[in-house]
Order: structure tokens, then C-alpha cells, then sequence
């Protein structure tokens, strides 16, 4: 379910139905029940929520599975021992010192204490016909992905991706 709200700036993030191209910000004027299709003011129709995030001028960097906001301010150490804050301006993975402040490089980054700047988990990436568990409607479910309609299809019917939660890749174990 989404997040969006009407009057909330958006980008459109991944391609679907409709005449919306990637990188388009629009403006949400109308939000379903369940949140998982929203309408975009100047465009007809409505569209998978699932195809737009939130239009902020935050510019972010995935790095080890985690996403860091360029511009916030972290907590940085060179061997963990001391830390300081400084303004982070970039991340390059293949320096010593990978992350880069505004006064120096440093090696160890985490997150300040006063919460100035976030990281979170990378969001998943789905596989085109990967079986997955997911949470729906508060029901555990099994389904394929199937990235051209952005849905899990299960035997009895289908799922909107964008409208799940908890989403697992499903894989094969051994012992």
C-alpha cells in the first residue's frame, strides 16, 4: 500500500501503462481505497503506485546494501574508535577511503545520533519469473513476478507488486 497522499509531488520511477515517462514529477490528485493506484494531475487514467516515489531534491547512493543521503550529515571514523560529524558529498567504492566528507575521506560511516541523515535497506530487487513469498491484505502468499505487468500471479489470481510487503525471494535448499 502506499504512502502517497493527494497534493504530494511524485516521480515517476519505473515504466508502466499510461503516457507518464521515467523522470516525470508530477502532482498526486487522487489516491485509491487501498492506495495501490493513485491519479496524477494533467494525465487521465490512473497508475500503479508501485511506479512512483516521492520527488525530493535528497540525492542518494546505494552502497553495500544500504542507501546513504548525500548531503546529511553522519558520524565518521577512520578506525572506530573516535567518530565526528561531517557532511557526507560522495561514496566511491573502489578509494581506501570510500566515503567522502566534506572536511575529509574517511573509512567507517554510521548514522548520527542526532538523525540527521538515514540509512536504510536497499529496496529489493524482483527477478522476471522468480517465485516469491510476500504479505498481502495481512494473508502470507506465494506468486511469480512477472515484471512486465508488475504483478505476482499466483493459481488463483494476482497481486499488484506495489501493494505488497515483506517481499522474499523464494529459494531452493538443500541439506
Amino acid at each position: 500500500m502506499s504512502e502517497f497522499k493527494v497534493g504530494d509531488k511524485v516521480v515517476r520511477i519505473k515504466a508502466g501503462t499510461g503516457d507518464l515517462a521515467v523522470g516525470t514529477v508530477c502532482e498526486i490528485n487522487q489516491v485509491s481505497k487501498s492506495g495501490c493506484v493513485v491519479g496524477v494531475a494533467g494525465h487521465g487514467g490512473m497508475y500503479s503506485a508501485g511506479c512512483f516515489e516521492l520527488h525530493n531534491e535528497i540525492k542518494t547512493v546505494t552502497h553495500e546494501g544500504k542507501v546513504y543521503q548525500i548531503g546529511g550529515v553522519y558520524e565518521f571514523s577512520d578506525e572506530g574508535i573516535e567518530w565526528r560529524l561531517d557532511l557526507l558529498t560522495s561514496i566511491d567504492d573502489l578509494e581506501d577511503l570510500p566515503f567522502k566528507g566534506k572536511s575529509f575521506g574517511w573509512e567507517l560511516i554510521r548514522e548520527s545520533k542526532s538523525k540527521i541523515g538515514t540509512i536504510t535497506p536497499a529496496p529489493i530487487k524482483l527477478v522476471d519469473s522468480a517465485a516469491y513469498t510476500y504479505m498481502f491484505g495481512g494473508f502470507d502468499m506465494i506468486g511469480i513476478y512477472k515484471k512486465s505487468v508488475d504483478r505476482f500471479i499466483r493459481n488463483d489470481g494476482f497481486t499488484s507488486a506495489s501493494c505488497c510487503t515483506n517481499i522474499r525471494l523464494m529459494t531452493v535448499g538443500s541439506e
